[in-house]
């Protein structure tokens, strides 16, 4: 049987839901504040205006984007985490953990 490629989202929806929305909030920090500092920090009126996040900078729809898949990734996790969590709670004893099929 072959593997499945993983893409990003399936990464981020294997960690623990409140890892998802943690690496949301700090990639949208990080691409809407930091690339754009970092951009008006290497010289050059180009980069400057590009990046300059004072006047909303050319990455705050890539920054929401980022935050937007984070937080949908999260929530898949909390919807399967909290399904296998109640799979388990409806077991009564091994004989029926033994009778759960794959």
């Amino acid at each position: 049987m072959a593997r499945r490629k993983h893409g990003l989202f399936d990464s981020i929806a294997s960690m623990p839901w409140p890892a998802g929305i943690a690496l949301g909030v700090i990639g949208y920090i990080a691409i809407r504040y930091g690339v754009g500092w970092y951009l008006s920090s290497r010289g050059g009126a180009a980069l400057a205006a590009v990046g300059n996040a004072a006047n909303g900078g050319a990455f705050g729809p890539i920054a929401w984007a980022w935050l937007g898949i984070c937080w949908v990734a999260a929530f898949c996790s909390f919807v399967v985490r909290r399904q296998r969590g109640r799979l388990l709670e409806t077991q009564t004893g091994l004989d029926s953990l033994r009778a759960m099929s794959w």
